[in-house]
């Protein structure tokens, strides 16, 4: 019986889906996982690695290769589309093409997690940051930093501060809620954690678990700044309306962060203006996260 689906979308990622689909190969755990593959029509080799794979590993690896590239036509959240419906496990792991998973004891870790407590819908844990044009790109790994650690999250504490990324996800496939958000156009990451944790906690492990690779073909990275701005105007103003507006101001401050963020790359004045901004925007969220602990 499957216990998890490993779930990840692909596209043109030629240089990194061999390490990313060793990453999940080399899980050691007391369970059987299938891992869900869709590739959107690449057009640099990628959808023949991971055929190759398959075809050494057809229990597991069940891919479903576009011939057409549906991005380019409209469509978006290829896991909620292509991967979650067909997900056979009773929980779901997240995973990207052009990441990967660098302890062999993540699921096993992560699966003890939810199988022992009920009230947790979703795990998460640390994760290292690549980035391709920084002078140490072939050495040092770079960390998300978590401004006040400890175990146990709620909702509105991702969306004070996003202390982790879709590689390290593991979910109830049962909390998952289709309809949360109609238009996910932007950070399909925010839109799982706020789907899932609406009727439970996060919980996070404090270990290395996954690699980020940021580079500049990412759909993240992409440099349509109006474009951009105006996607994370439009999920984070759904967000709002799915949260009965309890979170309004730190909502805002999120859509503020955004606008900065988009100008980052236009011009030294924006750069040193989103640098300024975060250190203060930083500050108040460890004070806010220190004073809810003190109540507490």
């Amino acid at each position: 019986m499957i216990k998890v689906s490993i779930c990840c979308i692909t596209y043109n990622h030629a240089t990194f889906i061999r390490q990313c689909l060793d990453g999940f190969l080399m899980q050691q755990c007391d369970f059987e996982y299938e891992i869900l593959i869709h590739d959107d029509a690449s057009n640099d080799g990628t959808a023949d690695i991971i055929k190759e794979y398959a075809l050494n590993h057809p229990d597991i690896i069940k891919p479903i290769i576009q011939e057409e590239n549906r991005y380019s036509k409209g469509e978006r959240g290829m896991n909620k589309r292509y991967n979650f419906p067909r997900a056979k496990g009773e929980y779901i792991a997240m995973c990207e093409g052009d990441d990967y998973w660098i302890d062999p004891l993540k699921l096993q870790t992560q699966v003890d997690i939810l199988d022992n407590n009920s009230t947790i819908n979703l795990v998460v844990g640390k994760v290292v940051v690549k980035r391709e044009w920084d002078r140490d790109y072939s050495g040092r790994l770079r960390e998300f930093v978590n401004l006040r650690k400890r175990q146990i999250y709620e909702q509105r504490d991702y969306i004070l501060y996003k202390f982790s990324q879709t590689a390290t996800f593991l979910f109830r496939k049962s909390s998952y809620k289709n309809n949360f958000i109609e238009r996910v156009g932007y950070s399909g990451d925010f839109e799982i954690v706020l789907n899932v944790t609406t009727d439970g906690l996060i919980y996070y492990v404090d270990k290395d678990l996954s690699v980020y690779n940021v580079h500049k073909a990412s759909v993240s990275n992409q440099p349509h700044i109006q474009t951009k701005y105006q996607a994370m105007k439009d999920f984070w103003d759904q967000v709002n309306e799915r949260t009965d507006r309890k979170f309004s101001f730190s909502i805002k401050m999120n859509i503020f962060m955004s606008k900065v963020s988009t100008l980052y790359s236009v011009n030294l004045f924006y750069r040193l203006a989103y640098y300024v901004f975060k250190c203060f925007y930083n500050s108040r969220i460890w004070f806010l996260m220190r004073a809810r602990d003190m109540v507490k």
